[in-house]
């Protein structure tokens, strides 16, 4: 099957490839020489009904004299991310060869309208900001103005709500296509984004060991008191709770029973070889310390089902089992209190 679709002047034919979730266009030709090749061959890949995910192939090969094909072509092919972290810089580097002359820019489209192709979102724009307020140069020489104060909050908030939004966005991502990531995809977001879990964790530690051969997911500090909880990470995949219809009751799947069981065996663990803190680290002291497990989905659940969650969390002592979804929305909910801050502030002015 194959469907056009206009770009501008240009017709771009898209075909189905063998595989039904994989599709393809034409090779993009960027050099015909006498003696090299060079051509690009988008790929299209269909995760759900309303996401596509683009993969690019980088084909070159040598001529000979006759203008013929010389050997193998070399070939390699950007995933979805590469693509568009592709993207992005050249539409960096397209806005910064627009100005005439040398030096350090920085560049963004600040109204609705232009060329959407040299803009850069506000993702890029977040980051751009975050660089320039971690620069005590440009600190000092905002600092120096008469509004320089309440500009530098205002930059702060804006960095630090496009980094929650970034995140939260890849997570979002992540889950939406969760069967094509492991646990360890989500891990390496969540050792980036503790705060997701909440306001009173303050950072992460290094240190995972607990004892011999034996390690955690996750050991954060709270802020409140600076003593250790633990996270342990399973997968959106798996079924937190189980209705029992012939007794009527929830129950822990076996997958939320292995990890709470996990869990109690570390927090023992954790207690006993840390409350005066841990040998080789006696900064980090988990005394009585909590574990939260992340485990399943709970989006699209009903009433019941999260009164039977609670309920079987309110029975467990120094453990909480939330979901995948449920903390998201707490990191929702952070994002929306910084926004409203930084709205409030602005409307302030």
């Amino acid at each position: 099957m194959k469907q056009e679709v206009s770009v501008g002047d240009d017709i771009f034919d898209r075909r189905q490839a063998a595989a039904e979730s994989l599709s393809y266009s034409d090779p993009i030709t960027l050099r015909a020489g006498s003696r090299t090749h060079f051509e690009l061959i988008p790929r299209y890949i269909t995760r759900s009904e309303s996401r596509i995910e683009v993969s690019l192939k980088v084909r070159y090969w040598k001529k000979n004299d006759s203008g013929l094909q010389v050997g193998y072509p070399v070939d390699f092919t950007l995933n979805n991310d590469e693509f568009l972290q592709l993207r992005e810089e050249l539409q960096k580097i397209a806005a910064i060869s627009s100005q005439p002359e040398n030096g350090r820019y920085f560049v963004f489209r600040a109204d609705e309208d232009g060329d959407s192709e040299r803009s850069i979102d506000v993702h890029t724009l977040g980051n751009l900001i975050r660089k320039i307020s971690q620069d005590d140069g440009s600190l000092k020489r905002l600092a120096a103005d008469p509004d320089g104060e309440h500009l530098i909050r205002s930059i702060q908030l804006s960095a630090r709500s496009a980094d929650l939004r970034q995140a939260l966005e890849d997570l979002n991502r992540m889950l939406d296509a969760s069967a094509d990531h492991p646990e360890s995809d989500f891990q390496r977001w969540m050792e980036r984004h503790a705060w997701a879990l909440g306001d009173e964790y303050r950072s992460l530690d290094e240190v995972r060991s607990i004892g011999n051969r034996e390690s955690v997911d996750m050991m954060l500090e709270n802020s409140l008191d600076g003593l250790r909880d633990i996270v342990e990470l399973k997968t959106p995949r798996m079924e937190p709770i189980i209705w029992d219809s012939s007794h009527k009751s929830w129950y822990w799947s076996s997958d939320s029973s292995k990890a709470i069981g996990q869990c109690h065996r570390y927090l023992d663990k954790l207690h006993e070889s840390a409350k005066k803190g841990m040998d080789d680290y006696e900064n980090i002291v988990a005394y009585y310390p909590r574990a939260t497990i992340v485990i399943g989905r709970s989006q699209g659940k009903d009433l019941n089902w999260f009164k039977g969650l609670r309920g079987l969390n309110a029975r467990l002592h120094s453990i909480q089992v939330i979901t995948y979804d449920q903390m998201a929305a707490r990191a929702k909910r952070r994002l929306d209190i910084l926004e409203k801050d930084q709205s409030s502030r602005e409307g302030s002015e």
